[in-house]
């Protein structure tokens, strides 16, 4: 009798225990088991592998013409990625116009613009470059909101990023800005030159006339009215 009610107590008070939370806790093994599994979340192929990509679907002479006539004209031709990609921030529906050869008719018209941006190079306004943007065909300008009559629409401008190691700080980039926005102002009526200047080292080069544009792509946004 003794024992019966001495089990009855013992069962009571685990009972009692429990509603107040501070027994019947799972065990170690049951914590882990109710854990939830992980989600393996898979990254975004990169832009020269979505190229890769684009590159494998679309005729390979085209883009090797194209690659091989604007290279004829130049001491260090930019890669194919380069001259077929937009690599700017775009709009998850605009994607699908990233890359693209521009028509035939408009190769010739990019060669003036590349080779003024060499020839800043050798000039040593800079050392190390990359072109981020050039042909931008209609699909994606409307896509995108760009100018009706932006000069990317006929492949006569580049946006390029300069790729220099020393450029870390605010004093130094101005210091490159100060310099193109300095040439600007000496040859660029000559040339008939446009020159955007953005955030990042990157600028905009095109020969179709004599402007400036900064950030916000107003004119009184640009550093070589200020500088």
């Amino acid at each position: 009798m003794m024992c019966s009610m001495i089990k009855t107590q013992k069962i009571i008070g685990v009972s009692i225990l429990c509603l107040w939370g501070s027994a019947c806790q799972p065990t170690q093994n049951d914590t882990t088991e109710q854990q939830p599994k992980a989600i393996h979340k898979t990254s975004k192929p990169s832009l020269k592998q979505q190229f890769e990509v684009w590159r494998e679907k679309q005729n390979p002479a085209l883009l090797q013409a194209y690659h091989q006539y604007v290279a004829k004209h130049l001491q260090h031709p930019p890669s194919e990625f380069e001259l077929m990609t937009n690599q700017h921030f775009m709009l998850a529906e605009c994607e699908w116009t990233r890359f693209y050869v521009p028509p035939r008719k408009y190769w010739n018209n990019i060669i003036p613009s590349l080779q003024r941006i060499e020839q800043l190079q050798v000039d040593g306004f800079f050392q190390h470059y990359q072109v981020t943007s050039s042909f931008r065909n209609p699909d994606m300008n409307t896509c995108v909101r760009g100018a009706s009559k932006s000069k990317h629409l006929y492949n006569y401008a580049v946006d390029f990023q300069v790729l220099d190691a020393y450029l870390t700080t605010n004093q130094q980039k101005e210091k490159l800005q100060r310099r193109l926005c300095q040439f600007w102002k000496k040859e660029g009526k000559r040339y008939k030159m446009g020159l955007g200047i953005y955030q990042e080292n990157r600028f905009h080069i095109d020969l179709q006339g004599y402007r400036t544009w900064g950030s916000d792509y107003s004119q009184k946004s640009s550093p070589c009215l200020t500088l």
